[in-house]
């Protein structure tokens, strides 16, 4: 099985962001989420998003549910918070 594999994206798209959530498993046993600004400018790129930093990666888990567990965090944020 090639690395990295994407295992699940989420485009959030509304009048104020335009975002991926993204989910990769890069190796066995190692997953992790990041959300990509998709504007053209990145005008949203190393703004935080709850405990995420946009366009960052900052952790990684060691399960497939551990990691859909943070992806629907990551979602979550990108729904119903503002990056600052």
């Amino acid at each position: 099985m090639p690395y990295p594999k994407t295992v699940r994206a989420t485009k959030v798209t509304s009048d104020r962001v335009d975002l991926t959530v993204s989910t990769i498993q890069l190796g066995f046993r190692c997953y992790e989420t990041v959300i990509f600004d998709d504007h053209d400018d990145e005008r949203h790129a190393g703004m935080r998003l709850g405990d995420y930093v946009i366009g960052k990666s900052q952790k990684t888990f060691a399960t497939r549910d551990e990691a859909m567990d943070d992806h629907r965090e990551a979602l979550y944020e990108a729904r119903t918070g503002q990056p600052r």
